[in-house]
């Protein structure tokens, strides 16, 4: 999809700053020998890049899917003397293009590359960034989001490419899609709730629920239980009871998670031979829910035989 006119696009590249030697060369280089050219920054996003690198004026960045190296160059330009940029792909083949492009630059010994799945690698990572640039695979993007939150200074900014996914969110869902799933989810579990815009609910001490709108009030500072209602005349106790009607839908949806996410209760009174239960909608022990987008992609990569011990290793049920 254009969303703009490919002259009024060439407009703009005509009167953007020239690209750098060093840049037009891993261009020419990308396109020759690397497979799927198109993932390149580019001479427009990647001088758009630079300066908003250089405004914001960053310690440390991270960025998560290098590709060839081109975004990570273009960041590195607004870096501070002393800064570092870190810089994660799973795609071992690059590694080796990569670093001879970031050698030829003026920043080599400032870029530190990580090999391997950003879920393993971000948490390792001791430092505090201020400035992200999101451009990885897009069924993990929520993951992402809720793993660089505690990796963030004061004043970051939070860069995220290809949110409009070549203009997918303003079509239907389709229920193989599940890159535009994940970037327009219809049930979130996320800090300790159930979110599907533009409600959100969380559970208080006492086992009840508050219902927010975290389109006008993203700061869910006013519970709106007793007193919301929405275009289709539902009030705040309906707009709960549907959330969590959609949400146990998708539990069943993915049974091949259900031991992850269910609490049984030692019976089987419906003689299916399994243990009864029902979904756990309460938070973990740390405040959050673990990422579903993320659970379900990888048990989908195991045959359905989803190993539980990393979850049930990082949290408990409460």
């Amino acid at each position: 999809m254009h969303f703009i006119p490919e002259a009024l696009d060439q407009y703009a590249v005509d009167h953007t700053q020239a690209e750098p030697e060093l840049l037009a060369e891993l261009t020419r280089e990308t396109y020759q020998k690397i497979l799927q050219p198109r993932m390149l920054s580019g001479h427009f996003q990647g001088r758009l890049l630079s300066l908003i690198s250089k405004i914001h004026s960053p310690q440390n960045i991270l960025e998560l899917g290098t590709y060839t190296g081109y975004s990570a160059l273009c960041l590195a330009e607004g870096i501070q003397d002393k800064g570092e940029l870190h810089t994660i792909d799973v795609n071992e083949e690059l590694v080796d293009f990569q670093r001879r492009y970031f050698d030829s630059s003026p920043y080599s010994s400032q870029i530190f590359q990580h090999l391997g799945s950003a879920l393993d690698i971000i948490p390792q990572l001791h430092q505090k960034f201020d400035l992200i640039f999101l451009d990885a695979d897009k069924p993990n993007y929520p993951a992402y989001f809720d793993l660089i939150m505690d990796k963030v200074n004061p004043g970051a900014l939070i860069l995220t490419d290809n949110v409009l996914w070549s203009g997918k969110v303003i079509e239907k869902v389709r229920e193989d899609d599940k890159p535009l799933f994940a970037v327009r989810p219809q049930i979130a579990f996320h800090q300790g709730g159930l979110a599907s815009y533009p409600w959100k609910i969380a559970k208080t001490g006492n086992g009840a629920w508050k219902l927010y709108n975290i389109l006008t009030d993203p700061g869910e500072t006013t519970n709106i239980r007793n007193s919301a209602t929405d275009d289709d005349g539902r009030n705040g106790e309906q707009i709960i009871d549907d959330l969590l009607d959609e949400a146990e839908l998708l539990f069943s949806e993915f049974k091949n998670v259900k031991p992850a996410w269910y609490d049984n209760d030692g019976t089987d009174e419906d003689g299916d031979g399994e243990l009864d239960g029902h979904p756990h909608l309460a938070s973990w022990n740390n405040g959050t829910l673990p990422n579903y987008i993320g659970l379900f992609e990888r048990s989908f990569e195991n045959n359905n035989n989803f190993p539980l011990s990393d979850q049930q290793n990082s949290g408990n049920w409460v």
